[in-house]
């Protein structure tokens, strides 16, 4: 839950707490220190039992969205484009030179599938196009799932994060819009 506050202070409006966990915050239910989260810890125990807590319950209704569609694409999109966003942002601002240390940074840091080639490469075999048409489905979830302006200008001209794999076996990992 801690993680969840520091990204959404961090971040603003690209990363909006979920609704449930400040509910769940709001109840106390924090987790093994409280002895209660998602799951029932007791006392002395370091793991919670495996079937969710029933006492959950009441919260999981109020918090619960109608169903919508979940096809593995639906599913990517909503996890990994944010992600992808805010990736954009960092290089747009300068504060990430090459594309290579976001990927390693998901890589190590998130446990993004290594044979993937990490965010910024799996955003590349996609195309930026193609990513600002997977975005659209998202336009309600607001600012977060919005195409940044580094993202709508690499679809404008057909570039990617990563150059040609022949400059990339050079050791060059600029995007291509940083020549």
């Amino acid at each position: 839950l801690d993680c969840g506050w520091v990204l959404a202070g961090a971040l603003g409006e690209s990363m909006v707490p979920s609704p449930l966990l400040v509910a769940m915050v709001k109840a106390g239910r924090l987790g093994r220190k409280s002895g209660g989260g998602f799951f029932a810890y007791q006392a002395g125990r370091k793991t919670a039992e495996e079937k969710p807590d029933p006492a959950i319950d009441p919260l999981l209704a109020r918090c619960a969205a109608a169903p919508g569609e979940h096809t593995a694409e639906a599913i990517t999109a909503r996890l990994l484009l944010p992600m992808l966003l805010e990736a954009t942002r960092v290089l747009a601002e300068g504060r990430v030179d090459d594309p290579r240390d976001v990927d390693l940074a998901v890589i190590f840091g998130f446990g993004f599938p290594a044979a993937r080639g990490g965010l910024l490469y799996w955003a590349d075999t996609l195309g930026a196009q193609r990513i600002v048409e997977m975005l659209r489905p998202l336009a309600p979830l607001g600012p977060r799932a919005q195409p940044t302006p580094l993202l709508l200008e690499m679809a404008a001209a057909g570039r990617r994060f990563y150059r040609s794999e022949e400059n990339q076996s050079q050791g060059e990992g600029q995007t291509e819009e940083q020549e």
